[in-house]
């Protein structure tokens, strides 16, 4: 009978010992995670997830961290706004896919690196540190092309059945964009171009957006960053809007009183006073929207994807690859 006992009591605490390893090994796993976290979800609207290699999905929401390697998707009716470690902000339309290949931000300038790519969907990305470190190794990809980036807000629309479009919202003065397909390369010097790159690698000249398309871009892919409301959405999507406009306030009052509102040259630092504005006018906004007051400013959508007011439906207007061109470099 002792026999028995003492054999049961040694499988017991093996069983013990081994579910703690496992507990342990755990913990361990998902402290490394969150050591290795390259960002955080600012804004989102819908249901976003993001997804390892060889993993489960995980649903996304404010100040979800972000991950080496994860594929972003968002569904029919999403939008979801990412910041970087280095400043970098990607902002995502509905119906989008994004794999976020490589990304290291460090010291060692030439260590710093970025490559995204992007497989369907509108993206918008404001370019941040790693830019100015390590130009070259700061790489957008779509289907057909690889983005040369120094400084700027590219915008990106795939589209299943189309050709690729991509364009330059705002540009750095003296520097270029150079977006390169199989077939050639065309480079922007200025902001407010775009082109098209089919599938064959072929790319229209660069041309002005129409800006019919910049207006469906910025309502595709709002950036909160900047201090755009985008849509209404649901009223969770609100309640996360005043929360997210709520964040942008603290950070900016945070980086303000980091530098006491000062620049190096001990005078005002205007820029900063302005982006803080800009985001206490965003929060206001976003509270009257919540609450129903037509003072709201919405970017002209009232609700996700387009400009249909309740339906919730995607906005099926000029999109930039059909005939609405114009002299907007349509044609191959």
């Amino acid at each position: 009978m002792l026999k028995v006992f003492t054999r049961v009591s040694t499988i017991s605490t093996i069983t013990t010992l081994l579910l703690c390893l496992l507990l342990a090994a755990s913990f361990a796993s998902a402290a490394s995670l969150a050591a290795e976290a390259i960002g955080e979800v600012v804004y989102m609207a819908g249901t976003v997830r993001a997804q390892q290699p060889n993993s489960t999905a995980r649903d996304l929401d404010l100040e979800s961290p972000i991950f080496p390697r994860d594929t972003v998707v968002t569904s029919r009716y999403s939008q979801v706004e990412i910041r970087f470690k280095d400043g970098t902000i990607l902002a995502q339309g509905n119906d989008a896919e994004i794999s976020l290949d490589d990304y290291v931000y460090s010291t060692d300038v030439s260590a710093s690196k970025l490559l995204f790519k992007m497989s369907t969907g509108t993206f918008r990305v404001v370019t941040g540190e790693i830019v100015k470190l390590n130009p070259e190794a700061f790489i957008l990809q779509t289907r057909f092309t690889t983005l040369g980036i120094r400084g700027t807000q590219p915008f990106i629309k795939i589209e299943e059945d189309a050709s690729d479009m991509v364009g330059v919202i705002e540009l750095t003065p003296g520097y270029t964009v150079s977006v390169t397909s199989a077939r050639q390369t065309v480079s922007f010097d200025r902001a407010g171009l775009f082109t098209n790159i089919n599938r064959d690698g072929e790319m229209s000249d660069p041309a002005p957006t129409p800006p019919a398309v910049q207006r469906a871009i910025q309502r595709a892919a709002p950036m909160t960053s900047l201090g755009e409301l985008g849509a209404r959405g649901s009223k969770d999507d609100m309640k996360r809007k005043v929360k997210t406009f709520e964040k942008h306030v603290e950070r900016e009052k945070k980086g303000i009183g980091d530098h006491d509102g000062h620049g190096d040259d001990g005078h005002p630092d205007y820029g900063s006073i302005h982006h803080i504005t800009v985001q206490q006018t965003g929060l206001k906004n976003a509270k009257d929207q919540k609450e129903g007051k037509s003072s709201a400013i919405s970017d002209g959508s009232s609700s996700l994807g387009g400009d249909h007011p309740d339906d919730g439906h995607p906005d099926d207007g000029d999109d930039g690859h059909g005939d609405d061109h114009g002299d907007g470099g349509g044609g191959h």
